[in-house]
């Protein structure tokens, strides 16, 4: 007696003590040419949607391109789409086990979703926002700038590039030596031996 489909096998081995006994495997198909090119595939579970805080300013899609941070009112809190940031979490397999989660991260501005995502030129590495028709099913090795380990520190939160590794989301002054109540979000070398607060960010959950 046999009941098996393209993911699951059960075989009757027997009756023991009155009770009907199974055996079994259960196994995802996956693509080989997916496990060849470190293929991330989205999680079933829905992205979650989050205030990204550092030092009390906002993490906010000021314009089309740029991503910085700023201090909003509690009306522009709730009103404005653009300061609220999903998160939808990637995995090379559901038995990944690794520090933290990898995560993809957009918004929302104009009706336009826009995702979060590393941009080199030349030695220069930049944050960008960039529109995006569907969050991807599949992100494979070239789509790496779009994704970024999220991790606990302490109470709150740092984000890793997955293609620059020890580099972390975090935010500056928008000129150098000019203090300035808006700050640019920038992706920031860090060897985490010493704390850098600029790389820390609260994360909370929008309600």
């Amino acid at each position: 007696m046999m009941a098996s489909d393209s993911s699951c096998s059960i075989s009757f081995v027997g009756i023991e003590d009155g009770l009907f006994c199974f055996q079994g495997n259960c196994f995802q198909l996956v693509d080989e040419t997916d496990l060849q090119t470190d293929t991330f595939h989205k999680s079933p579970n829905k992205p979650s949607l989050h205030w990204m805080k550092n030092k009390g300013l906002f993490l906010v899609l000021e314009d089309v391109e740029g991503l910085c941070f700023k201090d909003l009112t509690e009306k522009e809190q709730q009103s404005k789409s653009d300061c609220k940031f999903f998160i939808q979490t990637y995995y090379k397999s559901p038995a990944q086990e690794k520090e933290g989660r990898v995560v993809f991260l957009f918004t929302k501005k104009d009706n336009d979703h826009m995702m979060v995502r590393c941009h080199q030129s030349g030695k220069d590495l930049h944050i960008k926002a960039e529109r995006m028709d569907v969050i991807p099913d599949k992100i494979d090795n070239t789509g790496y700038e779009t994704l970024f380990h999220l991790r606990k520190y302490g109470h709150k939160v740092i984000f890793e590039s997955c293609l620059h590794g020890s580099h972390f989301l975090a935010f500056q002054d928008m000129m150098e030596g000019n203090p300035h109540p808006v700050k640019k979000l920038v992706l920031r070398k860090w060897s985490q031996e010493e704390v850098d607060e600029t790389c820390i960010i609260n994360k909370l959950k929008c309600y």
